[in-house]
C-alpha cells in the first residue's frame, strides 16, 4: 500500500501536508503521527488507534522495526484509553520486546510509561514498578528529561491509586517543577499533573486544594480540546461537591454525565457509576447503592482490579446499613484480597474501618475498638485526614458506649479540627453529636446544647443541598442533634427553646419548598418519556391490582394479557424508570442550594391565635410524649408520660375498626357493635392525649401532630360529653410555623372537577355541580378532567370529586384518577395550585407516611407545596353517599361566611345529628389542614 494513499484515510484536515512529509521527510511524518496519536488520547482514542495502525503499516512497508515498535506503543496507549487494558498491556510488552531486539533502550523504557498507567487496574503493580525503576535509570542516563517527566507522572499516579497520597503529592510537586523548567515541550503534561495533584489532595482530605487543582486541570484540557480528559475531571469535581455536602450538585453532574456517555465510553461510565454508588451511600439510599454495586461488579468481572476493590468496599457499606452483615464481610474479604494483590497497603485501612463499622453495628465493641484503632494508625501514617476522622468517629462512639468520656472527647475534638476547613457534613455532624452526648452524660448541659445546636446547623446546611425526594432517607440517621436539643431544653425547663428546636426541625422542608418550589421547563424532552412511562405503569398497575379492569382487559385481549404477577413486575420496572427521570428533572431544576429559611419566632405563632384558640404541638422521643400548649400569651409544656406504645396500640385498633366498619352497611348490627368498641378506644385516646391538657372552653384547637399521631383523626376523640368535634373547631398543621403563612386571596368561585372512575363512583358530577351552584365557577367532568385543566388561573376553591389511591408501599406513587390518567405528587408540583382551599373528595387523599424528621410523604403535601392555602382531605376510603352529603353541608356553611374549620365542624355535626349512632367511618373521614379563615371575599361579614 502506498504511504500517501494510507494517509488519505486519516482524520486530518491537512492531507497535503502529510503527503509532503511522506515524500520528503519520513522521520518527521512518523513523529507527527505519533504526536497526533498521543494528542487524541483524551479527545477520541479511536482516532489514536487509527494513527497507531498507520505507523505500524508504514513500518512494515519500509521494513523499519523502530517504526513498527513505535506504532505498537501508540496502539497500546490507545487500547488503554479504549478500556482494553489486557490488550494494552500485551501490545506494550510486544513494543518493548521489539525495541530490545534492536537494542533501543530508550524505546523500551518508553513502553514502561504506558504500562505504569494501567498496572493498578489489571493487578500488575509489582512488575510495572520494577520496570519503572530500570526505565528511570535509562532516561536519566540519556538525559531525556521529557520522557522522565512522563514516567514520574505515571509512577506518582500508581502511588495515588495505592493510597500513598503524600508520597504522590511530593512526586507531583517535583514533576511540576521539572515541567516548568522544560518549558513548552512539557505543557501538554501540566493538566495531567494538576489533575493528579488534585486526586492526592482529595485523598488527604484537603478538599479546597483538590477543587482548585481540578479546576486548573479542566481549564487546560478544555483549552486543548481534550474532551475525554475534561470529562474525567468533571467526574472528580462531582466527587468534591459530594464530599462537601453539595448533594444536589454532585448528583446532577454525575447523572448528566452518565446520561451523555455512550457505549463507546465504558471505562468513563463505570467511573461515573462508582461515584454514584458513593453518592447514594452519602444520602442513605442504600438499596440503590447495593443494586448499582452489584451491577457494576457483574459487568466488570475481569476488568480493573482497583476499581473492583473500591466497588466492593462501597458495597460492604451498603450491606452493613441494610443489616446484611455476612454479605458485608464477604465483600470486604474480596476487596482485601484484591488490595493485597495490588500491594495497596494504605487502602487496607479502609477495610479495617468498614470492619469496625460492622462490629459496631453488631455491638461487638471490643472488636470494633481494635479495628478502628488499626484504621486510624493506617490512615494517620498516610496523612489521610478525612479517612482518619471517619475512623476516629467510630472510635469515639465506642469510647462513649464504654463511658470513657475523655477518650471520646479527644477523638471528637480531633475530628472537628480535621474538618474545620473542608466542612465534610457527616463528620462535622457526627463530631458535634458525640461532643454533645459526652457533655450531656457528664452533666455539662450548656456545652451539650451548644454542640447539639452546631450539629443541627450542619444538617440544615446539608438539607438545603438536597432535592425533596432525598430528604426522608438522608435524615434517617441524623435526628440525634435535634432530639438532643429538645430533650435537654425540656429537662432544663427551657420550654420556649424546646418548642423552637422542635418547630425548627419540623418546618425546614415545608418552609423551604413552599417558598422556593422549583418548576420544570415544560419543553424538557424528558417529560414526554415520563408521560409514556406513566401511562404504561398505570396500565400494568391496574392490571395487577384492579379486578374490574383486569377482567375487562382479559375480555379484550385474552391471549396477550399478562398475569397479575407479571403485571406487578412490569409496573415495578416502570416505577424505577419513572423515579430516575423525576430525580433527573429535579436535579436540573432550581438552584443547587436553597436559601436559608429564617426562624419563626414564638411570638409570631402566638400572634395568629385569637383569644379562643389554642395550639397543641406534640413531641415524642419514642417512649414518652409531651404536648406544648400555646395561647395568645402563654406557652406551657405538659408531660403526658411513657404512653407512646399504648397510643400506637390504640391507633391500630382504631384503624382496624374503621376498616371493618367500611365493609358493613351503616345501619347494620355489625356497624353498631363496632361503634361501641370504637367509642372505648376513642375515650382512652382522649384520656391520654387531651384530658391532661385542661383545655376548658377553647373555641378552636390547632393541632400539630408528631410521629404516629399524624395518623390519628383528632376530631373523633371522645369524652363523656361526646365527640371532640361537637364542642370546638379543629384544624391540623404539619408544622406550627405554617400558621404564620399568609393564605392566597383569589377571585370568588370554584373550579370543580368530577370523574366517576368508569362509573364506579355515583355522585361526583352532582357533588361538583352543587359546589358551583353555591360558590359559582365552572364544572369539568369525565374526559374533560385532565392535568391541563389544572393550568387554569387559581380561583378560591379547587374541588376534586375523583377516585384516589394511596400506596402504602410507595407513597409517592399515590394518585388521583383524572380523565387522561393518574396525577401524582410530582405532577402537582408543576402547577400553580394556590387556591384558598383545595378539597379532595377522594378516597384516602389525605393519608401520608411519616418519615424521618417527622416529614410526611403523600399526595396532600403536594397540594400544599404547590401553593394551596388549606386542604380538606380524607383519611380513609370514604363512603360515596355520605361524602356527597357532607360536602353539600360544608359548602353551604362555607358560602355563608363561616371559616373553613367551622364549616367542616358544622357539616360533620349535622351528618351525625341526622344519623344518630352513625359509625365515624361514615361521617368523620375528612380533616382540615392549613389555613382556617373564611373565603377571602366573605371575611368582612
Amino acid at each position: 500500500m502506498e504511504i500517501d494513499a494510507l494517509l488519505q484515510s486519516l482524520p486530518s484536515g491537512d492531507h497535503a501536508r502529510l503527503a509532503e512529509l511522506a515524500s520528503s521527510d519520513l522521520p518527521s511524518l512518523i513523529n507527527h503521527l505519533k504526536s497526533e496519536a498521543d494528542r487524541h488520547w483524551r479527545i477520541d482514542p479511536a482516532v489514536s488507534l487509527g494513527y497507531a495502525d498507520t505507523l505500524i503499516t508504514i513500518g512494515e512497508h519500509t521494513q523499519t522495526s523502530a517504526t513498527i515498535a513505535l506504532g505498537l506503543m501508540a496502539k497500546g496507549d490507545a487500547f488503554r484509553y479504549l478500556d482494553q487494558l489486557e490488550e494494552a498491556w500485551e501490545v506494550l510488552e510486544q513494543a518493548g520486546e521489539l525495541y530490545r531486539s534492536i537494542d533501543d533502550q530508550v524505546g523500551w523504557a518508553r513502553t514502561r510509561i504506558g504500562r505504569l498507567g494501567i498496572c493498578t487496574e489489571i493487578n500488575q503493580v509489582t512488575p510495572a514498578l520494577e520496570d519503572a525503576e530500570i526505565a528511570r535509570h535509562i532516561f536519566t542516563t540519556h538525559h531525556d528529561d521529557e520522557k522522565l517527566l512522563r514516567l514520574e507522572i505515571n509512577a506518582a499516579l500508581v502511588l495515588n491509586y495505592l493510597g500513598r497520597h503524600q508520597e504522590a503529592l511530593t512526586a507531583y510537586q517535583q514533576a511540576l517543577t521539572a515541567a516548568t523548567m522544560l518549558g513548552e515541550i512539557a505543557q501538554p503534561r501540566l493538566a495531567l499533573i494538576y489533575n493528579n495533584m488534585a486526586y492526592a489532595y482529595r485523598g488527604l482530605g484537603n478538599l479546597g486544594q483538590a477543587q482548585a487543582y481540578y479546576e486548573r486541570a479542566f481549564e487546560l484540557m478544555a483549552a486543548r480540546g481534550e474532551t475525554r480528559g475534561a470529562l474525567l475531571v468533571n467526574i472528580d469535581l462531582a466527587d468534591i461537591a459530594l464530599a462537601q455536602g453539595q448533594y444536589k450538585k454532585a448528583l446532577r453532574m454525575l447523572e448528566n454525565l452518565y446520561a451523555h456517555l455512550g457505549a463507546d465510553h465504558p471505562s468513563e461510565r463505570r467511573h461515573v457509576q462508582t461515584h454514584l454508588i458513593e453518592c447514594y451511600l452519602m444520602v442513605n439510599r442504600f438499596q440503590e447503592a447495593r443494586e448499582l454495586a452489584h451491577e457494576l461488579l457483574d459487568a466488570s468481572q475481569s476488568k480493573n482490579t482497583f476499581e473492583r476493590a473500591i466497588t466492593l468496599l462501597r458495597r460492604a457499606t451498603a450491606e452493613t446499613a441494610l443489616h446484611d452483615l455476612p454479605a458485608a464481610e464477604t465483600a470486604l474479604d474480596q476487596a482485601e484480597n484484591l488490595l493485597q494483590q495490588l500491594h495497596a497497603e494504605p487502602w487496607i485501612g479502609m477495610v479495617s474501618l468498614k470492619r469496625a463499622q460492622i462490629a459496631f453495628a453488631d455491638n461487638d465493641m471490643e472488636r470494633a475498638a481494635a479495628l478502628s484503632a488499626q484504621a486510624i494508625q493506617q490512615f494517620d501514617a498516610q496523612k489521610q485526614v478525612g479517612n482518619c476522622a471517619a475512623a476516629g468517629l467510630i472510635a469515639g462512639q465506642i469510647a462513649l458506649k464504654q463511658s470513657n468520656y475523655e477518650r471520646a472527647r479527644k477523638q471528637a475534638l480531633s475530628i472537628k479540627c480535621a474538618v474545620q476547613t473542608s466542612h465534610i457534613p457527616h463528620l462535622e455532624y457526627g463530631a458535634n453529636v458525640l461532643l454533645g452526648a459526652i457533655a450531656e452524660q457528664t452533666g455539662r448541659s450548656a456545652k451539650a446544647l451548644r454542640y447539639y445546636k452546631a450539629g443541627a446547623k450542619a444538617i440544615e446546611r446539608a438539607q438545603r443541598n438536597l432535592i425533596l425526594h432525598l430528604h426522608p432517607n438522608y435524615l434517617e440517621d441524623k435526628q440525634e442533634a435535634s432530639h438532643g436539643l429538645i430533650r435537654l431544653n425540656i429537662q432544663l425547663g427551657r420550654t420556649e427553646a424546646a418548642f423552637a428546636a422542635l418547630e425548627r426541625s419540623k418546618s425546614l422542608v415545608w418552609q423551604s419548598y413552599i417558598n422556593q418550589r422549583p418548576l420544570v421547563d415544560r419543553n424538557n424532552p424528558d417529560l414526554q418519556r415520563l408521560e409514556t412511562l406513566r401511562h404504561e405503569h398505570y396500565w400494568y398497575y391496574r392490571l395487577a391490582h384492579d379486578l374490574t379492569f383486569r377482567d375487562a382487559a382479559f375480555r379484550e385481549q385474552s391471549q396477550n394479557t399478562p398475569s397479575p404477577e407479571q403485571a406487578a413486575a412490569e409496573a415495578a420496572v416502570r416505577e424505577q424508570a419513572i423515579q430516575a427521570i423525576v430525580q433527573r428533572l429535579s436535579l436540573n431544576t432550581g438552584a443547587d442550594e436553597l436559601a436559608e429559611t429564617p426562624e419563626i419566632l414564638l411570638s409570631e405563632v402566638q400572634s395568629k391565635l385569637d383569644n379562643a384558640s389554642i395550639l397543641l404541638a406534640y413531641y415524642s422521643d419514642g417512649v414518652s410524649l409531651w404536648a406544648f400548649k400555646l395561647t395568645q400569651d402563654s406557652l406551657e409544656l405538659v408531660e403526658l408520660g411513657a404512653i407512646v406504645k399504648r397510643i400506637d396500640q390504640l391507633l391500630n385498633k382504631l384503624q382496624a375498626n374503621i376498616d371493618r366498619a367500611l365493609l358493613t352497611s351503616h345501619e347494620s348490627t355489625d356497624a353498631n357493635i363496632l361503634n361501641d368498641f370504637l367509642a372505648q378506644v376513642l375515650l382512652q385516646l382522649h384520656k391520654l392525649l387531651i384530658a391532661p391538657l385542661q383545655l376548658k372552653d377553647a373555641g378552636r384547637v390547632v393541632i400539630v401532630p408528631y410521629g404516629s399521631l399524624h395518623y390519628l383523626p383528632f376530631h373523633l376523640l371522645r369524652s363523656e360529653k361526646g365527640y371532640w368535634i361537637e364542642h370546638c373547631e379543629l384544624v391540623v398543621l404539619p408544622a406550627a410555623s405554617l400558621i404564620t403563612r399568609r393564605s392566597p386571596e383569589r377571585e370568588p368561585g370554584a373550579l370543580a372537577l368530577a370523574h366517576s372512575w368508569n362509573n364506579r363512583l355515583k355522585t361526583p358530577l352532582r357533588e361538583a355541580t352543587d359546589v358551583v351552584s353555591k360558590l359559582g365557577g365552572q364544572v369539568y367532568d369525565e374526559q374533560a378532567v385532565t392535568r391541563t385543566t389544572l393550568d387554569a388561573n387559581p380561583c378560591q376553591v379547587l374541588h376534586l370529586a375523583v377516585h384516589g389511591t394511596y400506596r402504602l408501599d410507595e407513597p409517592d406513587f399515590s394518585f388521583l384518577e383524572l380523565g387522561d390518567g393518574p396525577i401524582y405528587f410530582d405532577d402537582l408540583l408543576q402547577h400553580d395550585l394556590s387556591y384558598e382551599l383545595v378539597t379532595l373528595s377522594a378516597c384516602e387523599s389525605g393519608r401520608s407516611q411519616v418519615s424521618a424528621g417527622d416529614e410526611l410523604i403523600g399526595l396532600g403535601r403536594g397540594f400544599l407545596f404547590a401553593g394551596a392555602g388549606a386542604l380538606l382531605a380524607s383519611l380513609w376510603r370514604v363512603d360515596d353517599a355520605f361524602t356527597s352529603a357532607l360536602m353539600d353541608a360544608f359548602y353551604k356553611h362555607l358560602g355563608s361566611g363561616l371559616s373553613k374549620a367551622s364549616a367542616l365542624r358544622h357539616a360533620q355535626c349535622e351528618l351525625l345529628n341526622d344519623h344518630p349512632g352513625l359509625h365515624p367511618a361514615f361521617w368523620g373521614g375528612f380533616e382540615l389542614i392549613g389555613n382556617t379563615e373564611p373565603l377571602s371575599h366573605l371575611r368582612s361579614r
